[in-house]
C-alpha cells in the first residue's frame, strides 16, 4: 500500500525504522526527493528530527538547510518545555499534588532515549478532580493563563463531559493542558484516574524520576489517540514502535487485550498493531489481533489519508467525509457511534454552560440547547 503514497511520506518512514536501511533511503533520493516539501512533511508529521538524525550521518544524502535549523529549534524548545514540567511538579509536590505526565518529554525520554527526538508541542498532565482548582491556582502563579472561568472544575457537567483545559503563558507561549480524563469516552480501566494512579510506575528522566502510566495503560492510551486521530502523524506510529522495541517482552499482552476488551477499544489497538506490522515490519506474535473485515477496510482507509499526504492539504469537505466514516467505523459499540455523531452535528461548549446556571442532574438535557442555538447560527 505504500507504493501508492510520495517519495517523501515513504523517506519519513523509512528514516522512523529503528534501524533505517541507507541503501532504501538512497534509492528514494536517486527517484527524486522534493526538499522543501520534505521539510514542510516530516514538521507536520513530527518526525523532522528524525530525518536529520538519520541523513547526517551519510554525506551522500544532501540535506536542506532547513532541516538541521528546525531540528535544533525543536530540541532547545523540547528542553525548555521539560524544564517548565519539572519546575511544575516540583511546585505540586510541595502542596502534597500528585500528577501524571502524559505523552510529552516523559515519553520523548523514555521510548527514543533522546528528549531532542520527539517533538510535542505542549504539555499535557492527568490529575485528580479532587486537585484541579489547587493545580490551576498554582498555574496562575507560574503565569499562565486560562481563558475559561476556573468554576469549570467544579462544575460536575462539565466535568463529566469534557476531559481537559488549557492554560497558555503570554510570554513562551508554552500551553499546559489540565487533564482529569485521560480519554473522552473511557468508561472502565482508563476511566478510574484512581487506580490509574494507583498503577503508576517511575520512570528515570533527567537526572530525576517522573511518575508515568503503567506500561499496558500507557500503550493502549497512544493506540486510541492516535487511532482516534486516523494515525494521520507518523510520530503516532513511531510511539508505539519505539515502546515496543523497549519493551515487547515487558508488556502482559492478555492484560492488554482485556484492556481494550474492556473498554471497547478492539479495533483501535488491533488497528495500531495492524499498522505496526506492515510500517514497522513487527511480528506481532503476542498476541496475534483477529484480523477481519473491519481492521482491513479501517487500514486500508489509513492508507488512502497518507497516500494524500493529508495532513498538509486543507480539510475540504471530502476529507471530513472521509475522517467522520473512519471514526465511526473505528467505534466497537454501537452506542458510542451515537455518542460520537451527537457530538459532531451537537457539539458543547464549556463558555455557552458557564452562561447559564449550574442545573441539577434532571435537567442538564437543557445544556443541549445551547447546541441547537449554535447549529441555527444564533450567538
Amino acid at each position: 500500500m505504500l507504493n501508492k503514497t510520495s517519495n517523501e511520506f515513504k523517506l519519513l518512514i523509512l528514516v522512523s525504522q529503528i534501524t533505517p536501511s541507507r541503501d532504501k533511503i538512497l534509492a528514494l533520493f536517486k527517484k527524486g526527493i522534493r526538499q522543501e516539501y520534505l521539510v514542510d512533511l516530516a514538521l507536520a508529521n513530527g518526525v523532522l528530527p528524525l530525518v536529520y538524525q538519520e541523513l547526517s550521518k551519510h554525506k551522500e544524502f544532501s540535506i536542506h538547510h532547513n532541516i538541521k535549523k528546525y531540528a535544533l529549534k525543536i530540541k532547545n524548545t523540547n528542553f525548555f518545555m521539560s524544564a517548565q514540567l519539572l519546575q511544575l511538579v516540583f511546585l505540586l509536590k510541595e502542596k502534597n499534588i500528585s500528577i501524571l505526565p502524559i505523552k510529552g518529554p516523559l515519553l520523548a525520554e523514555h521510548a527514543y532515549k533522546d528528549l531532542g527526538l520527539r517533538p510535542f508541542s505542549d504539555l499535557d498532565i492527568l490529575a485528580k478532580e479532587d486537585d484541579l482548582t489547587q493545580i490551576a491556582e498554582i498555574l496562575l502563579k507560574m503565569g499562565y493563563q486560562n481563558e475559561k472561568d476556573l468554576c469549570a472544575l467544579t462544575h460536575p457537567f462539565i466535568l463529566k463531559n469534557f476531559s481537559d483545559i488549557s492554560f497558555i503563558h503570554p510570554t513562551t507561549e508554552l500551553v499546559i493542558e489540565l487533564h482529569w480524563k485521560l480519554l473522552k469516552s473511557s468508561r472502565a480501566a482508563l476511566s478510574d484516574i484512581s487506580a490509574l494512579f494507583k498503577h503508576q510506575i517511575i520512570l528515570p528522566f533527567q537526572n530525576t524520576e517522573l511518575p508515568s502510566l503503567d506500561l499496558e495503560e500507557e500503550f493502549l492510551y497512544l493506540c486510541v489517540h492516535a487511532a482516534k486521530h486516523r494515525f494521520e502523524r507518523i510520530e503516532w506510529m513511531n510511539d508505539l514502535n519505539h515502546l515496543y522495541e523497549l519493551h515487547s517482552k515487558d508488556y502482559d499482552w492478555n492484560k492488554l487485550l482485556l484492556l481494550a476488551e474492556d473498554e471497547n477499544y478492539l479495533s483501535p489497538y488491533h488497528l495500531a498493531l495492524s499498522i505496526l506490522e506492515s510500517h514497522f515490519h513487527r511480528d506481532l506474535h503476542n498476541p496475534k489481533p483477529n484480523y477481519h473485515i473491519k481492521i482491513q477496510k479501517l487500514h486500508k482507509k489509513v492508507f488512502l489519508l497518507h497516500s494524500q499526504d493529508y495532513v498538509l492539504k486543507e480539510k475540504k469537505t471530502g476529507i471530513r467525509w472521509m475522517e467522520l466514516s473512519f471514526s465511526i467505523q473505528l467505534e466497537d459499540s454501537f452506542l458510542k457511534k451515537i455518542s460520537l455523531l451527537k457530538t459532531v452535528l451537537f457539539p458543547l461548549y464549556i463558555d455557552d454552560i458557564l452562561k447559564m446556571k449550574k442545573l441539577p442532574k434532571y435537567l442538564t438535557f437543557l445544556y443541549y440547547f445551547n447546541r441547537i442555538r449554535r447549529v441555527l447560527g444564533f450567538n
